[in-house]
Order: structure tokens, then sequence, then C-alpha cells
């Protein structure tokens, strides 16, 4: 095993580990692992719910992960969705750059977009029209907040007012899922600015569907 030292976008330092073909970022106070180059298990429960339970991806799906770290989670959301529609897009956003530690485009069966920047950063410069493309069926747009530093909590941010406006504004996805891990609930905030909402909360994550006018 080979452990170096890592740092993050926001200048934490973490451990970054090398054990056989395992490669991973570890924050050694908390012992949470931050990304690695295998998806999370709650990746696949978040999936499966969202298509099991509201059949989100038999249209034209788009995806957006806020907080991919490796980006592994978004190979497998694009290949769980290259199963399910012919027509899928996905999107990935970090704050860290992973460089040669992340997975590489030529991973991926459709074409995908890696920004590194600061989320409201990213949110700032896109608008809803940016995730659609004006045929019909309209893409099913789904967001991924999944932001986190050190710890096993969210970052301040997952709590405050001004994600969830930039997400509803800027994006207007029909769905956004929260992976909280070990912090409260979101569903204060997020209700109050997305408006009438569905909402389920399973294991670390917390689904909404947002109620649109036909």
């Amino acid at each position: 095993m080979k452990v170096s030292k890592f740092e993050l976008g926001n200048g934490d330092v973490v451990d970054l580990v090398e054990s056989g073909n395992s490669v991973y970022i570890k924050d050694s106070e908390s012992g949470c692992t931050i990304t690695s180059n295998n998806h999370f298990g709650y990746i696949q429960s978040c999936y499966s719910h969202l298509d099991d339970h509201h059949d989100a991806f038999s249209g034209r799906p788009c995806v957006i992960h806020l907080g991919i770290g490796f980006g592994y989670d978004l190979l497998y959301a694009s290949n769980f969705l290259k199963k399910r529609s012919g027509d899928y897009r996905v999107v990935g956003v970090d704050l860290t750059d992973y460089s040669g530690l992340r997975v590489t485009e030529d991973q991926f069966d459709c074409p995908v977009e890696f920004h590194n920047k600061d989320v409201m950063l990213y949110l700032s410069g896109v608008k809803p029209e940016d995730f659609r493309d004006g045929i019909l069926p309209e893409r099913e747009v789904i967001v991924l907040v999944d932001l986190f530093l050190k710890g096993n909590t969210p970052i301040d941010l997952v709590y405050d007012d001004s994600l969830w406006c930039a997400i509803r504004d800027n994006i207007d996805p029909g769905y956004v899922v929260v992976n909280r891990c070990g912090g409260f609930e979101t569903f204060p905030v997020a209700s109050r600015v997305l408006g009438p909402c569905g909402y389920v909360r399973s294991w670390c994550l917390e689904f909404y569907h947002r109620k649109k006018n036909d």
C-alpha cells in the first residue's frame, strides 16, 4: 500500500491511497473515503430507485452530477442509462482537479462533459435550455447533489438557499437527488425553494420529484 498527500480544491489535505488496483482519496481524520476508482454502493440504489419508482429514464435523460470526484459514479450512470435509452447525456462537475486519477472520456459510450470549477460558478454560467435540445420528447433532467469535502457530511452550501435557487433557475430539473450521508435532511430548504415536490427518503438519499404544470 502506498499513501501520499493530496490537496482538494479548497486547500484541505487528505490521503491518496494506492493499494493493488484500488485508488482512493481518504480523510484520515474521519476515516471517510471521499472518492475512489470504483462507484459507491449508494449510486446503484439511486439509479435503481429512479428507474423502478419514477421511470425517469424511459425517455431522453440528462444527468448532471454535482461533485463527481474521480468520476466513476458518473461512469456507472452512463452504463446504466445506455441499457435504457438510446439518447442520453451525462455531465460532471467538481471543484477538485483530479487530473490523471479521473475516469477517461473514452470509457464512456456517450459524450461526457467534465467541469473543474466551483459548483456555484458552474451553475451561474448555464441556463435550462443548455440541457435541452428542442427535440421531443423533451429531455428528463436529473441533478445529483453529492457535495462533500472532508468528513461524512455535505458542505454547508447544500443547506443554503442559494444552491437550490441556482439549481431551480439555471437547470430547472425534473428530479433532484441528494446524497447526504451523515448529514441532516435537506427537505426544509429544498421544499421551500423548489416548491411542491414529491419527496422520498431512502437510506442516505433524498429524492425530489418536481411537480410541473403541463
